[in-house]
């Protein structure tokens, strides 16, 4: 199963809509493709348009398998709410999303940067799933910049980024 990781430079710069247009392209194709958010903090409303926009209704605890109510950063949320995010559910929905899909499209949180756990970042989020990454950054100023700093990230990783 290819797994493609729409991320951004930031919050709001349009990973969700591009990541239902990706997953609703690849299923117009023939092509068996499946959508995930790992985590959502404060709403589910990503997560209920990606699997409107797929068409692929899988099961909350697969299509969201780590939910925090707070919207923040994950690592912010967890503490406050006094649970730590539960990074074994993403695996376990990983391994049921193999057995069903061609493709996965997953959307991440907020930037690369952003800390799920103290030590722990979406970056090193897109490592621990070996996908590639699509950055979406917003039109305006400071998008050079945002957009360079989050290749200069992906690039001392290693992690190759499909586009920007």
């Amino acid at each position: 199963m290819k797994i493609l990781f729409v991320t951004g430079t930031d919050t709001g710069v349009g990973k969700t809509v591009i990541a239902g247009a990706l997953a609703a392209a690849l299923r117009i194709k023939g092509l068996r493709a499946g959508v995930c958010k790992p985590i959502a903090c404060g709403g589910l409303e990503d997560v209920d348009f990606l699997r409107q926009a797929s068409d692929a209704w899988d099961p909350m605890p697969y299509a969201n398998p780590v939910y925090l109510e707070r919207p923040l950063a994950p690592s912010v949320a967890s503490f406050l709410e006094k649970k730590k995010p539960d990074l074994r559910r993403i695996d376990h929905a990983l391994r049921y999303f193999r057995k069903k899909y061609d493709t996965l499209v997953v959307e991440g949180c907020g930037g690369l940067l952003v800390p799920i756990t103290k030590n722990f970042f979406v970056i090193d989020l897109i490592a621990r799933l070996k996908c590639r990454p699509l950055l979406v950054s917003r039109s305006g100023l400071g998008t050079i910049n945002h957009s360079l700093l989050s290749a200069e990230a992906l690039s001392r990783r290693r992690i190759r980024p499909v586009g920007i």
